[in-house]
């Protein structure tokens, strides 16, 4: 969760860097030379702290999925696959996107018509259509199990509602899935709309380590709760 946190972060800093200094909310043909430059190296960073980002995210979650799931259970393998699912979204993507490109300087260096490059928007809308599956398959994976503990109903209501979270985060991956499509296959001013798809990348990434933290941080929220109550109790009487 830690190296997820400082991904996130990473990639928040891409996104205000790319927006206020780089032209990712300028029209493409108000931009400088040197913004187009700095504006794909910084796109090409952000790309790659984002993938770890929400990998790691996702891993800090099954991970805690592991500590409380029975060896050989159907749960345990769904965990299990689901781990190396990621890990090899990890190691497909992250090739993908540094070798799109030969040498891969000319990914900002040169003009679009002059790159020796595949071409960009296949392998990212990909990348972001397997996060949102993924994300989707993480936060529904313990339902079934938690609906069959022995807990009250409003009990375990209450968890599969804090990992229903997740389903703001997947909202927020459809998005930016809309806007990569739009800004690599119906536009020429990728930078004008490409600042939404940048909005929404920082969205979904921040919502990933926020989703991902509800269960560690429900426990102290239940102690301020419980302190709270005892405070009123004690005041009244």
């Amino acid at each position: 969760m830690v190296v997820a946190a400082i991904c996130c972060c990473g990639v928040t800093v891409c996104v205000v860097l790319a927006s206020e200094l780089y032209g990712w909310k300028l029209h493409i043909w108000d931009l400088q030379s040197m913004q187009v430059v700095q504006g794909r190296q910084v796109s090409i960073a952000s790309q790659t702290i984002f993938l770890f980002a929400s990998s790691f995210s996702k891993l800090s979650i099954l991970a805690n999925y592991l500590r409380i799931a029975i060896v050989g259970t159907r749960f345990w393998k769904c965990t299990v696959a689901l781990i190396a699912v990621v890990i090899a979204s990890i190691l497909a993507f992250l090739p993908l996107l540094w070798a799109q490109c030969r040498p891969i300087s000319e990914y900002w260096e040169l003009p679009a018509n002059s790159r020796n490059c595949i071409s960009e928007g296949e392998p990212l809308l990909a990348q972001t259509i397997v996060t949102a599956v993924t994300d989707f398959l993480v936060y529904i994976l313990p339902m079934p199990t938690l609906w069959a503990v022995r807990l009250p109903r409003a009990q375990r209501i209450g968890h599969m509602a804090l990992l229903g979270l997740g389903s703001v985060l997947i909202a927020a991956a459809c998005m930016r899935a809309y806007w990569i499509w739009y800004v690599e296959f119906m536009t020429y001013d990728v930078t004008w709309y490409g600042s939404y798809l940048w909005m929404w990348a920082a969205v979904e990434v921040n919502l990933g380590v926020i989703c991902s933290s509800v269960p560690a941080i429900k426990p102290l929220l239940v102690r301020r709760s419980r302190s709270e109550s005892r405070l009123r109790v004690d005041i009244r009487s």
